[in-house]
């Protein structure tokens, strides 16, 4: 029997997946162990870079925002300071 860190989604899950997915998906989990784990299915190359585009938009605005609270937390501490 498999250990918990080697649980895996099943595969039945990611085929009805596909058939929802209307072109594709990338699907981000993380394993039992915290390791992340990437799931990907497209049905054409135009899916794909579609995909990866919209994930790079996405992870372009994560990365402002965590910025921008970055920024909104160092004021607080410096106006504390003051």
């Amino acid at each position: 029997m498999a250990s918990q860190e080697d649980f895996i989604i099943p595969e039945k899950f990611i085929k009805q997946l596909e058939e929802f997915s209307n072109g594709g998906f990338i699907l981000l989990t993380f394993s039992s162990a915290g390791r992340p784990v990437v799931h990907k299915y497209y049905e054409t190359e135009k899916d794909r870079l579609a995909l990866e585009s919209a994930l790079e938009i996405h992870a372009q605005r994560v990365a402002e925002a965590r910025f921008e609270m970055d920024s909104d937390d160092e004021a607080e501490t410096e106006s504390e300071e003051e």
